[in-house]
């Protein structure tokens, strides 16, 4: 998985560490994460914990916002983690998904809803997780 990524993921970052009056310097990887979510509270939400849990494990994150399937499909950045909302907005979220790895998109796609009646159907995308919400 972690060779998958590296192939995806921005140049190095040096992160400055201070242990008892000694700088350490620690080389570290972005990611980049979208988040497609038609509840502006929900994205906000998600990427404050993606930056919670960055600033916690030494990571950088480059997270960016859309509100509805067209605009992902329009953007042309490469993700290494979508997060994809089922009920958009204009085209679902599975559709969307699907026209990702149509275009031959890679990236791990996390599918997130209030409900589970389509989890059978996200099968078809390969996504890397399914999740609730809550």
């Amino acid at each position: 998985m972690f060779e998958r990524l590296s192939i995806k993921m921005e140049p190095k970052v040096n992160f400055r560490e201070q242990k008892k009056g000694i700088i350490f310097f620690k080389k570290c990887f972005k990611m980049r994460i979208a988040i497609c979510d038609s509840d502006i509270n929900q994205r906000k939400g998600l990427k404050k914990q993606l930056y919670r849990y960055s600033n916690s494990n030494k990571t950088e994150f480059i997270v960016e916002e859309f509100s509805s399937g067209e605009e992902l499909l329009k953007s042309k950045n490469k993700y290494c983690l979508i997060f994809i909302e089922y009920s958009l907005l204009g085209i679902n979220g599975l559709e969307t998904a699907k026209q990702l790895r149509a275009y031959g998109c890679e990236s791990d796609i996390i599918f997130l809803s209030h409900t589970t009646d389509f989890i059978f159907e996200s099968f078809k995308v390969s996504p890397y997780r399914f999740l609730t919400k809550p």
